[in-house]
């Protein structure tokens, strides 16, 4: 499925792109822990189509700042691709409800061994996914 998705998503024409400062604010539990995860697109470079983004973790009373590289943000355009074809990819078309709110969403399920990861993809959101639930090697972690 990932092989799948990975396809759906380089298959697509993006003709609109994630905007500097565009943030996602999310709650997690990575095994039962509760912590807050803030994601932010501080920059882009047109030369060579890497954003920046920063992310700021908080869990247990303590706070990391990491910035990462990113390459394949989901633009508008695909979100709305991926929602109109859901269930052509797999998914599943249903109504989640998040602390920001209520959404309707496509539910994608990637599995890849012993490890799975449901995505649930909505427009109009940073970043393009307003909740994930995944197990990967034995660790139980949701993001919303």
């Amino acid at each position: 499925m990932s092989i799948l998705l990975a396809f759906v998503f380089s298959a697509l024409t993006a003709q609109a792109m994630p905007t500097i400062g565009d943030t996602a604010n999310y709650n997690f539990t990575f095994n039962g822990e509760v912590g807050q995860l803030t994601q932010t697109i501080t920059a882009y470079n047109a030369t060579n189509g890497v954003y920046t983004v920063t992310a700021i973790t908080t869990m247990n009373g303590q706070t990391r700042t990491e910035q990462r590289e990113e390459t394949d943000l989901l633009t508008d355009d695909q979100v709305a691709t991926v929602l109109t074809n859901c269930t052509q990819y797999g998914g599943t078309l249903m109504d989640v409800m998040v602390p920001a709110g209520t959404f309707s969403t496509c539910k994608v399920t990637q599995t890849e061994g012993a490890n799975t990861q449901d995505i649930y993809f909505a427009k109009d959101v940073a970043f393009g996914f307003v909740q994930v639930n995944s197990v990967q090697d034995g660790q139980k972690v949701d993001v919303q």
